[in-house]
C-alpha cells in the first residue's frame, strides 16, 4: 500500500512565490495546490482535505486574517502557517490567538522553508494535527525592524 503525500495549498498573489514553493515542495515529495487570493483558498479548502495551508497575510479581495479565521474554524484537521512579508508582532499573537501553528516573514531561505515542511510531515504537524501547544514565530534576518525569535543554537 503506497503511502499518501502530505497535500500543502499554498495561498499567495504573488506569482513567484507561489512557482519558487511548489517547484521546491513538490521536488521534496509532496503534493501542491495553489490558490491567487483567500477566496481560492477557501474553494480549495472546500474541495479537498489539505495537511497545510501557507497563507500570505496580504492578498486582494479576502486577506490572510479572514482566512485564516475561517480555516481554523471550518477545517481543524489542517495546520495552517502564516508566510508574510507583511508581519508584525501584532499580526503574529493575532494569528497564533486565531489558529496559526507558525508565523514565518518573508524573505526567507527557501532551503530552510523545505526542511520545515520536512519537520512538520516526519512525525510532526502531519502528524499530530492540532497538538502543537506551542507556535514558533520566525523572522528573516533581513527584516531590520524586527528580531529574530528563532531558537538559537547552542555553541559547541
Amino acid at each position: 500500500m503506497a503511502t499518501q503525500k502530505p497535500r500543502i495549498l499554498i495561498a499567495d498573489d504573488e506569482k513567484n512565490i507561489r512557482f519558487t514553493m511548489t517547484h521546491a515542495l513538490e521536488r521534496s515529495g509532496y503534493e501542491i495546490a495553489a490558490a491567487v487570493n483567500g477566496e481560492g483558498a477557501l474553494k480549495r479548502l472546500e474541495a479537498a482535505e489539505f495537511d497545510l495551508l501557507l497563507l500570505d497575510l496580504r492578498m486582494p479581495g479576502m486577506d490572510g486574517m479572514e482566512v485564516l479565521r475561517e480555516a481554523a474554524e471550518r477545517y481543524p484537521g489542517t495546520r495552517l502557517v502564516i508566510v508574510t512579508a507583511h508581519g508584525t508582532v501584532e499580526n503574529a499573537v493575532e494569528a497564533v490567538k486565531l489558529g496559526a501553528a507558525d508565523f514565518i516573514q518573508k524573505p526567507f531561505p527557501l532551503r530552510r522553508s523545505v526542511t520545515w515542511w520536512r519537520r512538520f510531515s516526519t512525525g510532526g504537524i502531519f502528524a499530530r494535527k492540532r497538538r502543537m501547544t506551542t507556535p514558533r514565530i520566525w523572522r528573516s534576518p533581513s527584516a531590520a525592524s524586527t528580531s529574530a525569535v528563532w531558537p538559537r543554537r547552542r555553541p559547541m
